[in-house]
This record gives structure tokens, C-alpha cells and sequence, in this order.
């Protein structure tokens, strides 16, 4: 473990690391957060000081995720990913498919993504308390104020019921962001938005994935392989969109594109 540590410690100080800067510079705010963590005897003094020592804990980070499919994807599967590409140990569960409280002992640090308030996450931050572990909110969505539901297109389309809903989960995800010790937002107006709720609120953009940048090279190379004689190769664009809720946002945008 000490061997692993000090390697891990000589890559990120190398100059290949620091050229690389802007593909993981997004994971800095994750990496702030483990540094308020106490290292535990035997951890390597280089890893220390990166901040990237989780202590004495059985794994790193654990990502609960309140909203399944693409903003799973994004604020989950790709934070692991980038975690793991530190040499982090990262776990991704759904809510409600884990008891949350059991979970504690195991990890030094969670995060919550659009995970809404309740008895069971009530439960769960308060053992994190006791426990001295860190708790983070995560959305890349206005999802925390009532306000938000006046600019959602997708509500037009609701039934009565279903409106209200998604106003209660407005009101929930609220209560669980004011909760939490800190929050990791993908745009700095979301950052100034919730910064009014907590003061521990950091920009962790959303990025492409290893897999979408290796489907884009072969979508490209498809292309060339079919391309007219005629066509002079110009610039190719890629709406890589979460939701059919964003079709009204990219309208907005055709115009300047073309």
C-alpha cells in the first residue's frame, strides 16, 4: 500500500500530470475535500500532502445517486471514473437501492447527487456526523429552488399531479442541500445559486468520457469513409443532450451555430 501511495505520489507531481492539467483539473474540488480528512498512521507523506490520503477507511468516496439515467451518467459515472484515474476507490449506488447508514464505516466521503430529503437520509447525515465523515450535495440542474419551476419547459407538458411532484422534489432536494457540509455544482451562476444555502460550494464541470471521446473517433473516421468528394470537411458538432426537456435550449442555440 505504501509503494502504491508513493507511486501514485510521483505521478501527480510529474510533468506528463501537470500537461494534462485540464482533463482533471474538474476533480481538484473532490481532492479539496479528502485533504480535511485525517490521514491515518501509514499513509505515504507525499500522498498526504497532495491531499489525496482518504486515511484509514476501506474505500474513498461513495456517489449516491437520486436521479438515474444521463445525470447518473454524468455527475456519477464519469466523477468515478476521474477518481479512480487518481487512484481513488469509488463505489456508485442509487438511492434506495442501499442502506446508507451501513455504508458509513466504509467510506471517507459521500456524495449525494439529486439525492431528495427523508427519513432515511436523515438518519444517514446525522451518522456521517457522529462519524466525522463528509457529505456532499451534487447537481448540475436548478433543482433546489422553486423558482426554477417558472423556466422548466418539461412542465408545460405535466399533468397536475406530476407538477406538483416535481415541485415537492424541489422543496426536498433543498432540504438535503442545506444539510450537507458542502456542494459540488457544474457551473459557477448554479455555484453563486447555492453558495445562498452553504458556504462550501465548488465548480466540477461535466466532461466526456474515455467512451464518448473513443465513439466520437470512430463516428468521425465513419464519416471521412463516406464523405462526398464534394464536401470541403468543415466543422462537425456533437449535441450530446441529457434530456428531450433541452430540445427548446439547443433551439436557442441553431442560429449561432450555423
Amino acid at each position: 500500500a505504501l509503494r502504491a501511495a508513493s507511486l501514485l505520489g510521483q505521478v501527480l507531481r510529474s510533468r506528463s500530470w501537470r500537461l494534462t492539467a485540464p482533463l482533471h483539473e474538474g476533480i481538484l474540488p473532490l481532492k479539496r475535500w479528502l485533504t480535511r480528512l485525517r490521514g491515518g498512521a501509514g499513509v505515504a507523506p507525499e500522498l498526504d500532502d497532495l491531499g489525496l490520503a482518504p486515511g484509514p477507511r476501506h474505500r474513498a468516496v461513495l456517489l449516491v445517486s437520486g436521479c438515474p439515467g444521463d445525470a447518473r451518467r454524468y455527475r456519477c459515472d464519469h466523477a468515478r471514473d476521474r477518481l479512480e484515474g487518481l487512484g481513488l476507490t469509488a463505489d456508485v449506488v442509487l438511492h434506495g437501492e442501499a442502506e446508507l447508514v451501513a455504508r458509513v464505516p466504509s467510506y471517507a466521503l459521500f456524495v449525494l447527487h439529486r439525492v431528495p430529503f427523508g427519513p432515511d437520509v436523515d438518519e444517514f447525515l446525522r451518522a456521517a456526523k457522529r462519524a466525522g465523515k463528509p457529505v456532499l450535495f451534487d447537481t448540475d440542474d436548478w433543482v433546489f429552488d422553486l423558482a426554477a419551476a417558472d423556466h422548466v419547459a418539461a412542465l408545460a407538458d405535466m399533468s397536475a399531479d406530476d407538477r406538483e411532484l416535481y415541485r415537492e422534489g424541489l422543496v426536498r432536494y433543498r432540504a438535503t442541500l442545506a444539510r450537507c457540509d458542502g456542494a459540488l455544482v457544474s457551473t459557477e451562476p448554479l455555484r453563486e445559486r447555492a453558495s445562498a444555502l452553504l458556504p462550501n460550494v465548488h465548480v466540477l464541470p461535466n466532461v466526456a468520457s474515455r467512451t464518448m471521446v473513443e465513439l466520437s473517433k470512430r463516428a468521425r473516421e465513419r464519416r471521412a469513409i463516406v464523405r462526398r468528394a464534394d464536401e470541403d470537411g468543415g466543422v462537425v458538432f456533437a449535441y450530446l443532450s441529457g434530456t428531450p426537456t433541452h430540445r427548446r435550449d439547443f433551439a436557442q442555440a441553431v442560429p449561432a451555430l450555423a
